[in-house]
């Protein structure tokens, strides 16, 4: 069995590939999706206090995914995760940004900066590095 990390801006469909990927019995580790299970009423703004929360389980979730047997997708828009989680395989989802800020109409605000951001930093071709410094 592989981990998967699914690498990408906000709005790049990183959820969305992983869930067409997984098979039956695979796990999806995304901080959204967490969130959501952990009762945040949104897709993407969640209260301080769930998103802190679903950030804990995903460390601890991700800490644990090379010991399953099954698939695991870590999903995260990090520019160190690619260095920072362990992993079989990298997948990029890297749309356009105009493909993503059209995306971004049915988030919150703070996305489309946050999309800006990413691409303005995005360096093709360095693999597990591929954005500049930035904290996340």
């Amino acid at each position: 069995m592989a981990v998967y990390v699914v690498i990408g801006p906000p709005c790049g469909g990183k959820t969305t590939e992983a869930k067409r990927r997984m098979r039956e019995g695979d796990i999806i580790v995304d901080a959204d999706l967490l969130a959501q299970a952990l009762g945040s009423p949104s897709t993407h703004a969640h209260p301080a206090h769930v998103k802190a929360l679903a950030a804990q389980a995903r460390d601890f979730v991700t800490s644990k995914a090379p010991r399953q047997k099954c698939d695991v997708y870590i999903v995260s828009a990090s520019p160190n995760a690619a260095k920072t989680i362990p992993h079989d395989t990298v997948i990029e989802c890297i749309p356009t940004l105009t493909e993503c800020l059209a995306r971004a109409k049915r988030r919150p605000a703070w996305t489309a900066s946050a999309i800006r951001e990413w691409f303005e930093k995005y360096v093709p071709g360095e693999e597990g590095s591929k954005l500049r410094s930035r904290r996340w």
